[in-house]
């Protein structure tokens, strides 16, 4: 994978994330509205699998609530779907706190 992204921990576990976001790929095939979007973002949609976003925490074993969630992405393009089209359809259907906020790089 080339590009991570962190999130604090939320209410979903990351093998849940893994298989909601699996799901929504899945969507893919059936809404047009989903592949405009998906277009847009300069990514073929029949491209986008699950193995495009890999989803795993980090600090397993420790207190969730100071666990972190990683979502690491095969091109860049891949995370700008993630960020503004997959991770918004997950808040609204599972709520704002499905994924924690972003963290900052420590980079």
């Amino acid at each position: 994978m080339n590009q991570e992204l962190v999130y604090e921990a939320g209410t979903r576990s990351a093998s849940e994330i893994r298989d909601l976001t699996a799901k929504m790929i899945a969507e893919v095939k059936e809404d047009s509205e989903l592949r405009a979007e998906i277009t847009s973002y300069g990514i073929d949609p029949s491209e986008l699998s699950v193995d495009s976003i890999d989803v795993r925490a980090e600090g397993a074993g420790l207190d969730p609530v100071i666990a972190s969630l990683i979502i690491a992405f095969v091109a860049p393009p891949v995370a700008d779907v993630w960020k503004h089209i997959l991770l918004p359809r997950l808040r609204r259907r599972f709520g704002s706190d499905v994924v924690g906020e972003e963290k900052e790089s420590d980079g």
